[in-house]
């Protein structure tokens, strides 16, 4: 550990509600804070070990570790206040356009929160692939499975879009980035399929699933849903625990998570 330095980039004065000391996105409540100052870089100038009882003793040898948040800077330079407003993601967002007509940034809330968490998985899926990575039940396999899932969860609900349609967003990333990672561009296939044939299964479960659980949720007229039924239609069925919340949420219901 040892001292660490934060640099913020300020939009100026026409955006100020907040205190500079405190976390310029959130305030101490968790609430939306001020969006003048955007924290885009951090470093520790690592010099000392500290000891459990509390003590610090220095170090034989110090460093510096830095982290420059390079979409944040983007955001930065071009003069945005959100990294989904910088040319990172304008590519994606125009190919989610092609597919659906929906426009870019600014159509409504739900597309918007749709898109850009689309276009955000889009990439990790892109490049887990790219890895090695094949959709599973443990560890990292399991991560790629909840990222493919979660994209498909909101571009088949939300922007009425396909598999292989998902698929083909990943592929702008292999396009975008694949100059600098020649390793998208050696897995484009691997990436094509493994995304189409994960999120259409996704589907099948969902389908089915959504249909399992308006039944359920008719049967039972409101209150608190059945944290056994849950289980079932994620042991059962596959579908996964986290979609259901969302859904009972929507529907001004909780689950029973002890039950679950």
């Amino acid at each position: 550990c040892g001292p660490c330095s934060e640099i913020y980039y300020d939009y100026g004065e026409e955006y100020a509600h907040g205190d500079p000391q405190l976390d310029p996105r959130y305030g101490p409540g968790g609430e939306e804070g001020d969006p003048r100052f955007l924290e885009i870089w951090n470093l520790v100038f690592n010099q000392y070990e500290q000891r459990k009882d509390g003590t610090l003793t220095p170090l034989a040898k110090t460093g510096i570790d830095t982290g420059l948040g390079l979409e944040r800077t983007t955001a930065a330079v071009q003069n945005v206040l959100y990294v989904y407003d910088t040319d990172v993601y304008a590519t994606i967002f125009e190919r989610i356009n092609e597919y659906t007509g929906i426009e870019l940034l600014g159509h409504d809330e739900l597309s918007d929160r749709a898109m850009r968490i689309v276009a955000d998985h889009a990439r990790s899926m892109a490049f887990l692939v790219a890895d090695g990575v094949r959709p599973g039940n443990q560890r990292r396999e399991y991560v790629l499975r909840r990222i493919i899932r979660r994209a498909m969860l909101q571009a088949h609900s939300s922007l009425g879009m396909s598999p292989e349609q998902l698929a083909g967003l990943a592929e702008v990333e292999v396009d975008y980035r694949g100059d600098f990672y020649e390793e998208l561009r050696r897995a484009r296939e691997d990436i094509r399929r493994v995304v189409t044939g994960e999120a259409a299964r996704f589907v099948e479960i969902y389908e089915s699933g959504m249909s399992l659980l308006s039944s359920e949720i008719e049967h039972l007229g409101g209150g608190n849903f059945p944290g056994d039924l849950a289980f079932m239609l994620h042991d059962t069925y596959g579908f996964p625990v986290e979609v259901t919340r969302a859904v009972l949420a929507d529907r001004g219901l909780s689950l029973d998570e002890a039950g679950f």
